[in-house]
């Protein structure tokens, strides 16, 4: 069982620094 909440959290990370990055990168370009 906390195997899934880490899986799910570390999805919830990784989906969150992609879309700050595209975020972060949109206004130097």
């Amino acid at each position: 069982m906390f195997i899934i909440i880490y899986n799910f959290f570390h999805l919830i990370i990784k989906l969150l620094i992609y879309i700050l990055h595209k975020l972060l990168l949109k206004p130097i370009i």
